[in-house]
C-alpha cells in the first residue's frame, strides 16, 4: 500500500486492520509502537487515494434512474427458448437465462 517498498509488509497488515475494524492507529499500533509512523503515512496515502477515486467516481445515489422495485411476476415468453429464470437486474433491463448454452436473452 506504501510507496516505500522497502516498507515493513506489518504496515499494510495493520493498515487492513484499521480499515475493517476502525481503529486508529495508535490502537492497531500498540504492540509495535515503531510502525506507527509508517502506518500514519500510509493511512494518509489511502485518504488521498480514497478522494482521488470520489471525485473520478461520484456516489451513484446523485440521481439517475432509479431500479426496478421488485423482480416480475412472470417470467417473459422468448419464442425458441424456455426461459429458467433471471440472472440479473440492471436498470431498467432484466438478463434472462435461455435453456439453450451460450444464448443469453435480454427482456425489456
Amino acid at each position: 500500500m506504501i510507496d516505500d517498498h522497502t516498507a515493513d509488509p506489518r504496515v499494510d497488515l495493520l493498515l487492513e486492520q484499521i480499515l475493517n475494524s476502525g481503529e486508529s492507529p495508535e490502537e492497531a499500533c500498540h504492540s509495535c509502537p515503531e510502525l506507527l509512523p509508517k502506518v500514519r503515512e500510509g493511512l494518509q496515502q489511502l485518504r488521498q487515494l480514497d478522494e482521488q477515486v470520489s471525485g473520478l467516481f461520484p456516489a451513484s445515489d446523485e440521481g439517475g434512474c432509479e431500479p426496478p422495485k421488485s423482480v416480475p411476476a412472470e417470467l417473459p415468453v422468448v419464442p425458441g427458448y424456455e426461459v429458467l429464470g433471471i440472472l440479473a437486474m440492471a436498470g431498467w433491463e432484466s438478463f434472462i437465462a435461455p435453456d439453450t448454452c451460450g444464448s443469453t436473452a435480454r427482456w425489456p
